[in-house]
């Protein structure tokens, strides 16, 4: 599994819209992509680092 690009996902889906955050009267910036892929990879890199932590850490 490769680990998520946290700042394309960032730059592509947060960015602030002015009409669909603020209602600004301007042109929506929004991702046209559907955004289900990348959440469905970010929960499971989220899924894949609980379980790491919840391993028990080797007595030396």
């Amino acid at each position: 599994m490769t680990v998520p690009d946290l700042e394309a996902i960032t730059a592509e889906f947060l960015p602030v819209c002015g009409p669909c955050d603020l209602g600004v009267p301007a042109k929506c910036v929004c991702s046209q992509r559907d955004h289900r892929p990348v959440m469905l990879q970010l929960v499971r890199e989220i899924e894949r680092l609980r379980a790491v932590v919840a391993e028990p850490y080797p007595n030396p």
